[in-house]
């Protein structure tokens, strides 16, 4: 799952990642929606990529 809430899932990110799968081979995307980050771990996660 490459999505982050808050993170990664942007528009333009999500397209990206489309775009990339599809340039590897990927037959189907398996969308799951069960995670949840935060404002806690959200702030440590940002500081952690320097964001």
């Amino acid at each position: 799952m490459p999505v982050l809430p808050f993170i990664t899932d942007s528009e333009a990110d999500i397209k990206e990642m489309v775009l990339r799968g599809k340039e590897s081979g990927a037959k189907f995307i398996y969308p799951s929606f069960g995670m949840t980050v935060y404002w806690v771990i959200r702030i440590h996660v940002l500081k952690e990529f320097g964001i």
